[in-house]
Order: C-alpha cells, then sequence, then structure tokens
C-alpha cells in the first residue's frame, strides 16, 4: 500500500483507499481514527501546541493524490457514499454539478410541491390581471413566473420619474 506525504500537513499520509496515517517516526505510520462532521463526512482532528483544526478525508485525498483543489469546484462522491473516500470514487466538480449528482442519485430532493408553490401555479393571471400565457411569462433562474406587462408599465414608470 502506498502511502504519500499530505502536502498541506507535515507529519501525515494518505493512501489511495481513503486511509490517513500519522508518522511521528520515520517509516513508521499508524492509521489515524476520523471523527465525522453534522453532515456525515469523515474528517481528521489536528491538534497542535497552539490550536485545532479539522479537514475533510475526501479533500486530503485528492489534495494528495492530484494536487491543489481550484477555487470555486468541490469533492464529488461518485457513489454518493460520504464516507467512501477511496481516490477513484472522488472527483473535483462544479457546486452545480455536484447537486445535479446528488439529485439523480437521490441524495437530495426538490421542493416544489410546498403549499404555496401549489397555490401560485394554479393562478393563471398576475395580481394586475394580465394572463400567464407564453407571450406575456417570463420564467427567472429561480423558476419564478413574472408578468412581461407588469414589467414594461413599472419601467416605464420608472423612466418617467427619472425626467
Amino acid at each position: 500500500m502506498e502511502i504519500k506525504a499530505i502536502p498541506s500537513l507535515t507529519g501525515y499520509g494518505a493512501s489511495k483507499d481513503g486511509t490517513i496515517w500519522s508518522c511521528r517516526n520515520r517509516n513508521n505510520w499508524r492509521p489515524m481514527s476520523l471523527s465525522s462532521d453534522k453532515d456525515g463526512y469523515k474528517l481528521l482532528i489536528v491538534r497542535t501546541k497552539k490550536k485545532g483544526f479539522s479537514r475533510k478525508i475526501h479533500r486530503l485525498i485528492i489534495e494528495t493524490f492530484v494536487g491543489k483543489i481550484p477555487k470555486g469546484l468541490e469533492i464529488n462522491h461518485k457513489d454518493g457514499d460520504k464516507i467512501n473516500n477511496n481516490l477513484y470514487n472522488l472527483e473535483t466538480v462544479t457546486h452545480i454539478e455536484n447537486m445535479r449528482h446528488a439529485y439523480k442519485m437521490g441524495l437530495i430532493k426538490i421542493q416544489t410541491d410546498t403549499l404555496l408553490a401549489q397555490i401560485n401555479r394554479n393562478k393563471t393571471h398576475c395580481p394586475q390581471g394580465h394572463p400567464y400565457d407564453d407571450r406575456n411569462t417570463y420564467i427567472t433562474k429561480q423558476g419564478h413566473r413574472l408578468c412581461r406587462m407588469c414589467g414594461k408599465l413599472n419601467k416605464r414608470r420608472y423612466y418617467q420619474n427619472q425626467v
């Protein structure tokens, strides 16, 4: 089993199977016991003379065997199992890719059927009485419906007040 030193933590190493090792003496590696955070991810708790801190294992494995994680990217567990930190089960992805994967795996559910969503979905006209039809309705990135006529009227009022 190959144990590689973790670049950001002196005295610690990692193996591709997701095990974290401690080395107090030269080449005398011993496996570390790990904690879990509130979301179920495995953590390494490191205590120094000055302070203590924790690091998520999946991030340490990627940093050790792949390299620095680019800003804005997250680590995805391909099989959806948060405690499976095997290198071949991990990949760097964007947040939206991570959320799509979690949704496909059934790990998260989008709450679209709340009572308020059901009530609003049944409305056929905006509060001003304009119809919610294909020509007059704009859908935002968040999935909200907006009345195009109301938007034009509001824009016209705004510019009239600017003059």
